[in-house]
């Protein structure tokens, strides 16, 4: 094995060893300002062309606004972020973080859209007249909807 000679610089790895392969620096293989440019053009000309589609009705707008998002998200993701170049495990914990927020907004809209009720209308206690017996069923706002028939509110008759 020849010795390099000795106007040459040895090269070090990481463990100071010479002739190991030096560790790949932080910054190894992200992209120049130039790249971060580019990107910035494509997400100007993405959130251009989600502006056009609103004042085109003939085009469907949730599929055409929902696709332009995604894709604006991957690339901010992906670059901007960093994702791109850094370690998978950063990219499972984003997505494993996008799972559980998506299944809670899904889980919220389909609680709150499929269980619709009237506004809640409290039982007030009354005492029927002449008995001090209290009438059952009969709501705070009897008088205003013309009174109740088994817990149930009837319209007014004068209306």
């Amino acid at each position: 094995m020849e010795r390099p000679h000795p106007a040459q610089p040895v090269p070090h790895g990481a463990s100071g060893v010479p002739g190991t392969h030096a560790a790949p620096s932080p910054e190894a293989g992200h992209p120049g300002a130039g790249r971060y440019v580019l990107v910035f053009i494509v997400l100007f000309i993405i959130t251009a062309a989600e502006v056009a589609v609103t004042y085109f009705p003939e085009i469907p707008q949730l599929p055409a606004l929902m696709t332009m998002a995604v894709l604006k998200f991957g690339l901010i993701a992906a670059f901007y972020m960093h994702l791109r170049f850094d370690s998978r495990v950063f990219s499972a914990f984003l997505m494993l973080g996008l799972f559980l927020a998506v299944g809670m907004l899904l889980s919220f809209l389909a609680l709150f859209t499929a269980h619709y009720r009237e506004p809640y209308e409290p039982v007030v206690e009354q005492t029927q007249p002449g008995t001090g017996t209290p009438a059952v069923g009969t709501s705070a706002v009897s008088g205003a909807t013309g009174g109740t028939t088994g817990g149930v509110a009837t319209p007014m008759a004068g209306r």
